[in-house]
């Protein structure tokens, strides 16, 4: 399974002049159900029939926009041609970014207790092309620039 879908979905494909991709996710969770939760042991962040993950990590002290966060990043491959993608994933709940899965539920808990009970899930990811840093680098930038102004849309 990928990452469920919440009630607001965002999805694309973004090129820089240099030709360089980057694809976006983003899932919204205004509120959650059975079978529709942002933080679920089968959701991943890529298609397993495709794809092979090659190791699954937290990464601390990445700067994205003004914060610097920890995020879940993901390596996977694909096929005997050995394509590999970098992937990160994050949430927004209660006003603040975690890849911690327990503190996302607690503050999703917390939140909701106090009238919120929405959640984001953020994914994007790069090919590995000519190596790791390139591609880290690549995510970084992209949603360094990027980031604020999707958590300003979503509390709109």
């Amino acid at each position: 399974n990928y990452q469920r879908p919440g009630n607001l979905v965002w999805s694309g494909q973004y090129q820089s002049d240099s030709g360089e991709i980057v694809d976006l996710y983003l899932s919204h969770y205004a509120w959650q159900e059975a079978d529709r939760e942002a933080v679920s042991v089968v959701n991943r962040v890529y298609n397993q029939n495709a794809w092979s993950e090659i190791y699954r990590k937290n990464v601390d002290g990445v700067k994205l926009g003004e914060l610097a966060v920890t995020l879940e990043e993901t390596l996977i491959r694909r096929g005997a041609n050995g394509e590999e993608r970098l992937v990160w994933r994050w949430y927004r709940v209660d006003g603040q970014r975690t890849a911690n899965r327990y503190l996302t539920k607690a503050l999703n808990v917390w939140s909701t207790l106090k009238g919120d009970p929405s959640i984001t899930a953020f994914v994007v990811a790069t090919d590995v092309g000519a190596g790791y840093v390139d591609a880290a680098n690549r995510l970084q930038n992209f949603v360094s620039a990027r980031v604020d102004a999707w958590e300003a849309m979503l509390v709109r």
